[in-house]
């Protein structure tokens, strides 16, 4: 009885971590549109903006999503 409980404690702490609520940021720099569906769990994101149409960043924001570019400028 003892390990049974134990297992049970040990498969509800491991699964606290697996929650599937919205996280509250991600930052996707070198991923591509085709990988747009990784945004879904965050409300918050950061992208390159060169890698996703202006549709897409307006669906994002239409599914109340806050989006940030992220500008890689070189100094020469």
């Amino acid at each position: 009885m003892k390990k049974i409980l134990f297992f049970i404690l040990c498969l509800t702490i491991s699964l606290a971590g697996c929650s599937r609520q919205p996280k509250e940021y991600g930052v996707f720099l070198g991923i591509d549109s085709e990988e747009i569906h990784k945004l879904d769990r965050y409300s918050i994101i950061i992208i390159e903006p060169s890698a996703f149409s202006s549709e897409q960043i307006g669906k994002l924001h239409a599914e109340g999503k806050t989006v940030y570019g992220y500008l890689n400028v070189g100094i020469a």
